[in-house]
């Protein structure tokens, strides 16, 4: 959500917004976990401008994970934008956006190591290692732009369950017990509803665009998932997931270069200062790095 149309960091009121280029971006990230999985990806970004006040994009990224359980890679969640802008003055735009995430997969994958499942056969793995968080999602958006200043807010709607199955019994074999259950199942996981927020500033040096920001995504209804436990009184029923709404905070810094009128090198580190304390859908990250270079045309 917060790499798509008006929630995009990094946005300039200067004629370099979402809305008056037509570029193509590629971009590499790299997320760590609380956890052994360190997620990866390459991502190609499409941008078209149909005129001065509307404009599409669309990502394309490539995912790999690896980590103590398994690995996996191949195509992500595929995500489509439109963006318009709805005010325009001297000092300032304002901008929306309606965007979808379309499934690579249900996050079912099971490459996992074997040697460490029960039955030494393949086994679905957690959600950290799916390349897909496998449920359609809306997006809504918008964003207030100035010279130096760029605030917004967006909505993030999951319309499905997906088909994740991963659960502890299935892994007897690996060494930690305690490791295993660090894991939060996820057994048809319906993701709650996110409300998200972001405050930038802008600080320009000569070529460099600089960005200092803060992220706060607010869970605001629970994950909730099929009771898979013989033991519990809730068996076979879906149940919500304590400690799954709330709020998780990111701070973030950037630094941006710009090459030449049409190219543009950019970096990006975020940090949690807060977590939820329970993530099924396996989306909390310690820290986050991208490099991305974008050209316009």
């Amino acid at each position: 959500m917060a790499s798509m149309g008006a929630m995009r960091s990094g946005q300039t009121f200067e004629g370099d917004s979402v809305l008056n280029k037509r570029s193509i971006e590629l971009s590499y990230y790299r997320g760590a976990t609380q956890l052994s999985p360190t997620i990866q990806s390459l991502t190609l970004d499409l941008f078209y401008a149909i005129n001065e006040k509307n404009s599409l994009q669309m990502q394309l990224p490539f995912k790999w994970v690896k980590g103590n359980l398994g690995k996996t890679s191949g195509l992500g969640d595929i995500s489509v934008c439109y963006t318009r802008n709805i005010l325009k003055s001297e000092n300032f735009d304002f901008n929306a956006s309606l965007g979808l995430r379309i499934p690579a997969n249900p996050s079912d994958l099971n490459n996992s190591y074997i040697e460490y499942t029960t039955d030494l056969q393949s086994h679905i793995l957690p959600m950290y290692y799916q390349r897909s968080l496998g449920s359609f999602d809306l997006i809504f958006g918008s964003a207030f732009i100035s010279h130096f200043w760029v605030l917004g807010v967006g909505l993030q709607i999951p319309f499905n369950d997906n088909k994740n199955d991963f659960r502890y019994e299935d892994w007897k074999n690996y060494p930690n017990d305690e490791y295993i259950h660090r894991y939060d199942e996820a057994n048809f996981l319906n993701r709650g509803t996110d409300l998200m927020f972001w405050i930038e500033r802008a600080i320009y040096v000569s070529r460099f665009d600089f960005r200092l920001g803060l992220l706060p995504i607010v869970r605001i209804s629970k994950d909730n998932i099929l009771d898979v436990n013989l033991d519990s009184e809730s068996f076979n029923q879906r149940i919500k997931v304590d400690g799954s709404s709330g709020m998780a905070l990111t701070g973030y810094v950037s630094a941006a270069y710009q090459l030449s009128k049409s190219c543009r090198f950019k970096m990006f580190f975020g940090y949690a200062f807060k977590n939820r304390d329970t993530n099924p859908d396996g989306m909390d990250r310690e820290n986050i790095l991208t490099v991305s270079y974008r050209r316009s045309f």
